[in-house]
């Protein structure tokens, strides 16, 4: 339980960012009576004496209630309830006992049908809300300039997914690879569970190429995009795959390598050997960091 709240906590962050541009975009029927379906299922599999019984006008008024809560940082949700640090938006909205029990069966997925052996999804329990969040950001319209970079979701406690990364601010925690915009409204994303199957319609260029590769899918082609990203996804098959879905891109490295930094562009239209097109760029000690534009949304912490 402890791994969707953090999981979802994740989400409800980046779902405010996305409020700035679609009021109800994360809200869609669809999803809402799968999350009504599968939490019902979840509560009479626990105990078929006490059904859950919602309804999706009563999953809005929790998630609506979520992320006011969550405006006001109480150490505790009962506070909300409590009389002396009552909230009356919250509490008059939902009684105590109801919230929690809708938040002990809150469930996205069926837990009986989870696939085993090899095939075996490690997100298979918010696998649909990841999905219809993933292409809820893709519909959103990009920037010009684009970068891949990760985050890290604060989480101490026990599960398989979680990553130590002594680098990070938050060192503990679930990894997550992202394309986000300058402006830090992000467009694609992927949850770091391990080994990744490329899909067969993209080139294989190693484990950290790869990760550009699948989230730069949704680049709209030949429309002068830029992507970024520094120097733990630069690698030289990279720099020299005909991907037609990366216009440019600009990768970092390190002070102390002494390979330079390439700039490409997609040539696959032009009839122009790339060789040809290839420029080097190199940033020495003291020159401007080319993420530097998205350091303060994308750096190692939501």
């Amino acid at each position: 339980m402890a791994y969707l709240m953090t999981m979802s906590l994740w989400m409800k962050r980046t779902m405010k960012l996305m409020m700035m541009h679609q009021r109800k975009m994360f809200s869609s029927e669809d999803l809402l009576e799968v999350v009504v379906e599968q939490a019902n299922l979840y509560a009479i599999q626990c105990d078929t004496n006490k059904p859950l019984n919602i309804t999706t006008k009563e999953l809005e008024q929790f998630m609506g209630a979520a992320v006011y809560m969550s405006l006001f940082g109480l150490p505790g949700t009962r506070m909300f309830w409590n009389k002396a640090t009552r909230v009356s938006q919250v509490a008059d909205t939902m009684a105590l006992n109801r919230w929690e029990f809708i938040k002990k069966s809150l469930h996205f997925n069926n837990n009986n049908q989870v696939r085993q052996g090899e095939n075996v999804d490690l997100l298979h329990k918010i696998r649909p809300l990841v999905t219809h969040l993933t292409l809820k950001l893709q519909t959103i319209p990009m920037g010009e300039k684009l970068a891949v970079d990760e985050q890290m979701v604060p989480f101490k406690g026990r599960n398989r997914l979680k990553q130590y990364l002594p680098s990070k601010p938050k060192r503990w925690g679930y990894k997550i690879l992202i394309l986000a915009g300058s402006d830090g409204v992000p467009h694609n994303f992927e949850i770091n569970t391990g080994r990744v199957v490329q899909p067969p319609e993209l080139p294989d260029v190693g484990a950290s190429g790869n990760v550009v590769l699948r989230l730069a899918q949704p680049i709209p082609t030949q429309q002068n995009y830029k992507l970024f990203f520094d120097n733990w996804f630069t690698m030289t098959t990279l720099t020299h795959t005909q991907s037609p879905r990366l216009i440019g891109g600009i990768a970092s490295r390190r002070r102390s390598s002494k390979s330079p930094v390439l700039l490409w562009r997609d040539c696959s239209s032009t009839g122009v050997r790339k060789e040809e097109q290839m420029k080097l760029y190199t940033f020495k000690s003291g020159e401007e960091d080319p993420l530097h534009p998205f350091r303060s949304q994308m750096d190692g912490h939501v």
